[in-house]
């Protein structure tokens, strides 16, 4: 269950996060970061967000209706300062 609720919640930010930028007219990570450092988004919480999932091989085999959400959190999120961090034992665990 806190594994479904932590991917729901990271990918409700990288929604979140790109009708932020759309509706303040970012154009990258690098522009939002600036600008929110200069104190021009106070209301917003969060910079780079880091989602680790230690043991790959566990996530695959317990929770492989998630990995269509890491695939799309690893292909769409970096570019919104949300970056995906696995770890595995050997990397054929990663085909």
């Amino acid at each position: 269950e806190r594994v479904h609720r932590a991917v729901a919640e990271v990918m409700t930010l990288l929604a979140r996060r790109e009708q932020f930028f759309v509706d303040n007219t970012l154009d990258s990570m690098q522009s939002y970061r600036r600008r929110r450092a200069a104190g021009e988004f106070p209301d917003e919480p969060f910079g780079d967000v880091f989602m680790v999932v230690d043991g790959w091989s566990t996530v695959r085999q317990d929770y492989d209706d998630l990995i269509p959400k890491f695939n799309e959190l690893a292909a769409r999120g970096l570019n919104y300062g949300i970056h995906l961090i696995i770890t595995t034992t050997r990397w054929v665990e990663l085909s």
